[in-house]
């Protein structure tokens, strides 16, 4: 929580820097435009949240120098992560106490902050409601919807001139609507009482509703001297009163805040020019142009490939180059040697045989070191190597194969050394594909149809893994005991892009036509329990919940189809026929 409280004070602020800029720069000294700058940024500020959480972004993909370092023929080095075991279902684990942590304590004092202002507010409003001429020492006007002028019983004394002054005063606050934007700006600061751009706010906006107030008086006529003695002798009555009634909260008051300053400005006679049309057009891109950039602009590590399948697209480091060695020209430490399965065999399927891997092909090593792929094609061997999306390759159509073309798909038996990792099987995946089909290719950005994962209005609903918890990212998919349609992933450890890897991979009948991209902004690791049923169960109106269902209503996500910039894997050269064993 303390990222987002820092992540909002950080944009409202660059929003108010904006504003204020625009006002120096275009020379606005208008009391009444300056106001609605302000109102509008305080307005803003309201939602700004609501645009964090769910508005549309505009993200900036930020290459690290590593990325950059990565060659053409190489998308990202993808490392799996979280691989996908049929498991028997299992009791679930027993419930964990929850800890108290630094997000509880963030959230404790931000609500009881909240809750002291917003009492206030409300207490205000209510009594503000219920005021008469005798609760008040100066004249104010109250009511957001409504407003009424309320004059103290010290106003039959006053002469035709002076009360002239004070219902222009009043009656430009209620033409202004000013009661009601002194209440959100009250609101803004209740809410957001952490940032002090928010205290700011409301003093401004208050201070320049009077003097716009002030400037109508004096262009209907009034006298600038007698008016400011007027203002005078009114704080002078409420300080004589000593029972001034707290009705700032949905109140604009005579004399009000900021007197000094108003009165100067009223007795020096300097009137601000009024800015026309074209100066007030050019003043509200100025502001409304940057704060949208503020307000929806996010930078985003640009990924290698976006992921779509049960591993993680990364970086692989390049060697370190001692300076030394560059500037005499020696030569650079031998990188290490990429890893290779110790035998492989890779035979043209037998057509007779059924697809056994045309839905789901997984990386799952056997009990004998062996991967075994039967009628596999070329794209989910590729997809597989290098943690993508079937839309992200791009390449001779003999990629995805055929009943009609057996000799497309392959029936692959390959060992893993002894002491292997899970995370270097896809990288041994990669040297077979180079050595055996001579594989090469190069990246391209290209526009296309992706699910976004985002997150559901009413937030998420993962649990947070436990801090102390070990070991890779991982997911056990089975059959559920209480309903043979519905299928079962217990997944831990699980970041966000995790997340949208597995959505794709439990139920790949879902997102032929794009991969699942996340959008989340989430940074932690999580643990969930998904139920859902395939694709092809649910066109048919079996019982049970859609994949898209289940992510909202389990997870506490959502999946939206939309167009999006991704990275794709064009073939430069794949030989249809592998060399031989």
């Amino acid at each position: 929580m303390e990222r987002l409280l820092f992540e909002f004070v950080l944009r409202a602020t660059l929003i108010a820097v904006v504003a204020g800029v625009a006002l120096w720069a275009l020379r606005i000294r208008s009391a009444s435009a300056r106001h609605a700058v302000w109102a509008s940024v305080m307005l803003a500020m309201l939602v700004l949240p609501e645009w964090m959480l769910w508005g549309p972004k505009a993200r900036l993909a930020v290459l690290t120098a590593r990325q950059a370092a990565v060659t053409s023929t190489v998308i990202g080095g993808a490392t799996p992560r979280a691989i996908i075991h049929p498991v028997q279902t299992s009791a679930p684990a027993p419930a964990r106490r929850r800890r108290w942590r630094g997000d509880d304590l963030f959230a404790t004092i931000y609500l009881l902050g909240a809750a002291v202002l917003l009492l206030r507010l409300a207490i205000g409003t209510i009594r503000a409601n219920g005021l008469t001429s005798r609760a008040v020492s100066a004249p104010v006007t109250v009511g957001l919807l409504r407003p009424r002028i309320i004059l103290p019983e010290s106003s039959r004394d006053w002469t035709q001139n002076q009360l002239n002054a004070v219902m222009v005063h009043e009656r430009e606050h209620v033409r202004r609507r000013d009661p009601l934007f002194r209440c959100l700006a009250l609101l803004n600061r209740a809410l957001f009482w952490f940032n002090p751009v928010a205290w700011w706010l409301e003093l401004k906006i208050s201070a320049l509703a009077e003097e716009a107030c002030d400037a109508a008086v004096i262009e209907h006529g009034h006298d600038p001297r007698e008016y400011s003695l007027f203002l005078l002798e009114m704080a002078r009555a409420v300080v004589r009163s000593g029972t001034r009634v707290n009705v700032a909260v949905v109140a604009m008051a005579m004399p009000g805040s900021y007197l000094s300053r108003r009165i100067r400005t009223i007795v020096s006679g300097a009137r601000a020019p009024r800015i026309s049309r074209t100066r007030a057009i050019c003043a509200a891109l100025v502001v409304a142009i940057p704060s949208a950039l503020v307000a929806s602009g996010t930078l985003d590590r640009a990924r290698p490939m976006l992921p779509a399948l049960p591993i993680r697209a990364q970086a692989i480091p390049l060697p370190p180059v001692l300076l030394a060695q560059a500037q005499t020209g020696a030569a650079a430490p031998t990188p290490a040697p990429t890893p290779e399965f110790e035998v492989a065999s890779v035979r043209p399927s037998n057509p007779d045989q059924s697809y056994l891997n045309s839905a789901t092909p997984s990386l799952r090593v056997g009990g004998d070191q062996y991967l075994r792929f039967v009628q596999i094609t070329l794209r989910d061997l590729i997809m597989l190597a290098y943690g993508i999306g079937s839309g992200q390759v791009q390449g001779p159509g003999f990629l995805r194969g055929s009943p009609d073309n057996p000799a497309d798909r392959f029936d692959i038996a390959a060992k893993v050394p002894e002491g292997a990792t899970p995370e270097q099987v896809p990288l041994m995946l990669r040297a077979l594909l180079a050595e055996r089909f001579h594989l090469s290719f190069h990246r391209q950005n290209k526009p296309m149809d992706v699910y976004a994962l985002e997150v559901a209005k009413a937030g998420p609903k993962m649990k947070d893994s436990r801090e102390d918890a070990t070991g890779a990212a991982h997911c056990a998919r089975s059959v559920a005991e209480r309903e043979q349609l519905t299928l079962t992933a217990t997944c831990s450890r699980m970041t966000a892009a995790d997340v949208a890897q597995q959505v794709q991979a439990l139920a790949p009948g879902y997102f032929r036509d794009g991969p699942v991209v996340d959008l989340t902004g989430l940074k932690g690791t999580y643990d969930f329990t998904l139920e859902w049923i395939t694709a092809g169960q649910a066109n048919q109106g079996a019982p049970g919940p859609s994949m898209f269902e289940a992510v909202q209503e389990q997870l506490g996500l959502k999946l939206e189809r939309r167009k999006q910039t991704v990275e794709i894997m064009v073939i430069d050269k794949l030989d249809r026929t592998p060399t031989e064993n």
